[in-house]
């Protein structure tokens, strides 16, 4: 083969080769541009009430104890920001959101760091959600892990942080998740975990309900308490870590025996009575 032949194939195979750069990268980028464009197209109507969920009415004997509690889609309790103590919500803070102070929905870093994670495992598996984004998905969006949620997710974020502070975020937010054994918000789950109000949770109950979230089905109490505790430990290492706690109060916390609350009793217990309440509030 002739010198100049070897030139002319060399040049062509270098035009295929960027030719073929050029076509994917069009590819990629009208893949990417179509997928905004439809999440954008797609994006689920604003509804405040959305945000607050459904609620759960409580039962009462003559004496003023609960003894039943009465809920559709989710058992929730709703309560106002100022009667979560503080050490839960920097619990919360601590390990699923360290920046939620400082972010205006999304936290970019996070979010590259996710990407290249999820690219080295061929799959959508590494996290970056910050609080605000929780909240639009849960609210919102369905669970599913697909890039045009993900896309709707960061919109619905930037239009919650526009809308509400900060603080009124994390109080829908701490209202809203969901903690395992059916219970949906920080004050049914303590209710449920621990028998007793949200205001009266301590740092060691705190940390454990803010570790459960993020697996409530994996981190239950009820059901893997080794697990749970290894998870509080987790949540207690990232409050040190944030300067809200010292590694002395971690550690005191850690240490502390927690009293779990027996399961609740069924329905069936109360018989017709329930029926019959249902039936008279219900006319």
């Amino acid at each position: 083969m002739s010198k100049r032949t070897k030139k002319l194939s060399k040049r062509n195979t270098r035009k295929w080769i960027l030719s073929a750069v050029v076509i994917t990268a069009v590819v990629l980028i009208g893949a990417v541009l179509g997928t905004v464009i439809g999440a954008i197209l797609n994006i689920p109507a604003w509804s405040p009430e959305t945000l607050y969920g459904s609620e759960t009415t409580t039962l009462y004997d003559r004496s003023g104890n609960a003894f039943y509690s009465l809920h559709a889609e989710e058992n929730r309790i709703q309560v106002p920001l100022s009667l979560i103590p503080q050490h839960l919500r920097e619990a919360f803070i601590a390990i699923e959101d360290q920046q939620f102070y400082q972010h205006h929905g999304i936290n970019p870093i996070a979010i590259g760091r996710a990407i290249i994670v999820d690219i080295m495992k061929g799959e959508k598996a590494q996290g970056a959600s910050t609080i605000t984004q929780q909240l639009a998905k849960n609210a919102f969006l369905y669970p599913d892990k697909t890039w045009e949620r993900k896309i709707k997710e960061m919109i619905l974020a930037f239009q919650l942080e526009s809308k509400y502070s900060k603080d009124e975020i994390l109080e829908f937010y701490l209202n809203r998740i969901y903690f395992g054994s059916g219970a949906w918000g920080v004050q049914t789950a303590s209710q449920t975990y621990f028998g007793k109000d949200v205001d009266q949770l301590s740092l060691a109950e705190s940390a454990l309900l803010a570790g459960v979230v993020r697996r409530p089905n994996a981190y239950s109490p009820f059901k893997n308490p080794d697990l749970a505790k290894s998870r509080q430990r987790v949540v207690l290492n990232s409050m040190v870590d944030c300067g809200f706690i010292t590694q002395q109060e971690a550690d005191e916390a850690y240490e502390q025996e927690l009293h779990y609350k027996e399961p609740v009793k069924s329905r069936s217990q109360y018989g017709f009575f329930v029926d019959y309440v249902v039936d008279e509030a219900e006319r």
